[in-house]
């Protein structure tokens, strides 16, 4: 086809100054057989009446119908044809089973886009649903200085986030609309996390633009009693994919279904001050060429089957060069309490990061070219009761 192949637009619907006794509007969804003889209906079109001889007991179709269907169709021909999009709706998201793969809608200021990731979605754009990924041409807007957002277990993502007292809910929310609507131009965004326990998990995915680091989105909850804000969610609690990079400090992790922390593809994540708390795969999981960096002291106080896995060119370190000390609480169990392979690297100073505390399980497995390697720390510097091992171009040293 070529562009003045372009057919002629409708300017106006049909049947648009129909009066009431000639059109039928909107057509309605339901059968009408049984209810009003010979009418159309969305489930049926032109009932089974509409077909027979009228001596037969047939009903001829109604004017009414035809111009009532035709103004429908028409109404959405001219809206497309001037080129309109549509934002979310919930009454049709639920009665066409969500919003299918690749669907794109407008944001409900109309400044831009959604682009949806996966099928059959009904959660709400505008309003922090997952699997949504904004789209161009959004406006963002450009700081002149640091910016503080607040999330609240008494806040709603319709908020602007801006003050305590119109808090976001979610830490999900925050990210996407930090993604979408903000150029950081070198300055830092902190996401406030105020005390309580949450159970929405982060997903960050994507470039912040004008972000210069991790530290410049900082999620902060309460760095003196990290046990006051809680995350306790069924998959990761917060995971840093496709090149995001984040920071997170003073919270109580616990993940009943993956891990706490979790970096994939590229993805960046820096921490402290964290209390990890039982996880079901581990507490801290790295793989995909990304990288984890602790920066200062933080504390274990639930079981996980590992404590560091990180696979696949990953990269897990301590980040400064001031000393800090992990502490145990209990004897919480592992598997192994790192778990390095796949040509990945722990990298972590043992002199001047300090285990104290005592833990079950072995203390380490590096194999398939995975490289633990602790400056000198020995064969008995992580927590555990039982050997570490290497196999397959493991190295320990």
């Amino acid at each position: 086809m070529k562009l003045i192949d372009v057919p002629d637009r409708f300017n106006i619907p049909f049947a648009d100054s129909a009066g009431g006794g000639f059109i039928t509007y909107p057509i309605p969804e339901a059968s009408q057989i049984g209810i009003s003889d010979g009418r159309a209906s969305l489930t049926d079109g032109f009932p089974p009446q509409n077909f027979l001889p009228v001596g037969a007991g047939g009903v001829p179709p109604f004017g009414q119908d035809t111009n009532g269907l035709l103004k429908q169709i028409t109404e959405w021909n001219r809206w497309q044809g001037a080129g309109s999009p549509v934002p979310y709706s919930s009454a049709f998201s639920t009665a066409i089973g969500g919003y299918p793969q690749g669907a794109l809608l407008a944001s409900t200021t109309f400044t831009g886009f959604w682009l949806n990731a996966a099928d059959d979605n009904t959660t709400d754009p505008d309003a922090g649903g997952t699997n949504w990924l904004p789209f161009f041409p959004y406006p963002q807007e450009t700081l002149a200085a640091n910016r503080t957002y607040y999330v609240s277990t008494t806040g709603s993502d319709s908020n602007d986030g801006l003050t305590s007292g119109t808090a976001w809910a979610t830490l999900q929310h925050a990210w996407d609309f930090v993604l979408a609507n903000i150029n950081l131009a070198g300055y830092n965004i902190t996401i406030d996390v105020e005390d309580g326990t949450y159970t929405s998990a982060l997903t960050a995915s994507g470039v912040l633009t004008g972000a210069p680091g991790p530290g410049s989105f900082q999620i902060v909850g309460n760095t003196g009693t990290p046990a006051n804000v809680v995350l306790s969610t069924a998959g990761d609690c917060i995971r840093s994919s496709n090149n995001a990079q984040i920071m997170v400090r003073g919270m109580r992790l616990t993940s009943s279904g993956a891990s706490c922390f979790a970096t994939s593809r590229g993805g960046t994540l820096e921490f402290d001050t964290i209390e990890f708390n039982t996880a079901a795969v581990s507490h801290i999981n790295a793989s995909g060429g990304s990288l984890v960096t602790f920066n200062g002291a933080y504390s274990i106080v639930g079981a996980s089957p590992f404590h560091y896995q990180v696979t696949n060119k990953a990269l897990l370190a301590y980040g400064t060069v001031g000393s800090a000390i992990v502490t145990l609480t209990g004897t919480p169990a592992f598997t192994q309490f790192a778990f390095c392979s796949l040509s990945a690297l722990i990298g972590i100073n043992s002199g001047l990061v300090t285990y104290s505390g005592s833990a079950t399980g072995s203390r380490y497995t590096a194999i398939l070219g995975g490289n633990i390697y602790t400056f000198g720390g020995g064969a008995n510097y992580f927590p555990g009761n039982s050997a570490g091992s290497t196999a397959t171009g493991g190295l320990y040293n």
